[in-house]
């Protein structure tokens, strides 16, 4: 988008668009969309991505005011779309209103409060503030959780390693890559249940026997074999 023609996607913003303020979410919000594990962003509806800027071209243009109010309308259309409240976020932190941007961010939270992109963006933001102790607490809940997210995606690369290990009737290869699962992912009932199918294959009845109860403890669904 260059700087000589307005983007299509600004032609259609009214100025009262510039005067609307995102309301704080409510706690029956916040509970609804509350879980546990790493959550993964969603794309809107069609109507609300109809609305956005293609391709973040604000940053291109520098049209930051327009972009807030694109945002803005997003959130009004879906008031728990965390990302575009996120993103509303972040230009009002480029505009240099920290004040706010730590408003939105905190907002943001409620609905994806284990993106840990938003929780380092806040630190940041916090820092810039002046606030030491709560920008670290925020950077070390973003590495955290980064930690997870790579401890999962491992996990799953052991799990379907051991998987095809089980079907090749590499049974002790097998066990080594499930027994890395269930460490990478302490929770983790499918890593407990494959762990235990493949001790009793080993022969290794009692102890595929705890394995599989303690499979049990995080799945009640799971079956014995």
């Amino acid at each position: 988008v260059g700087f000589g023609r307005r983007p299509r996607y600004l032609l259609r913003r009214g100025r009262r668009d510039h005067h609307r303020t995102l309301q704080p979410p409510h706690r029956g919000a916040a509970a609804r969309h509350s879980g546990h594990g790493l959550r993964q962003w969603r794309l809107p509806p069609a109507r609300v991505q109809r609305d956005l800027p293609p391709d973040r071209a604000w940053q291109d243009a520098h049209k930051l005011d327009e972009a807030a109010a694109s945002f803005q309308k997003a959130v009004d259309i879906k008031p728990d779309y965390g990302e575009a409240i996120y993103t509303l976020g972040s230009v009002k932190q480029q505009q240099g209103n920290y004040d706010e941007a730590i408003l939105f961010f905190r907002a943001a939270l409620t609905y994806l409060p284990d993106a840990p992109e938003i929780h380092n963006t806040l630190g940041a933001a916090l820092r810039s503030k002046g606030d030491i102790e709560g920008a670290k607490l925020e950077l070390q809940e973003a590495a955290r959780l980064n930690k997870i997210k790579t401890n999962r995606q491992a996990a799953t690369f052991s799990m379907n390693t051991g998987i095809a290990n089980l079907k090749a009737g590499k049974i002790d290869e097998a066990i080594a890559q499930f027994q890395n699962v269930v460490k990478l992912v302490p929770d983790s009932a499918d890593g407990y249940y494959n762990l235990a199918k493949a001790l009793k294959l080993k022969g290794k009845i009692s102890e595929a026997n705890a394995t599989l109860k303690k499979a049990k403890e995080f799945n009640l669904q799971i079956k014995s074999f």
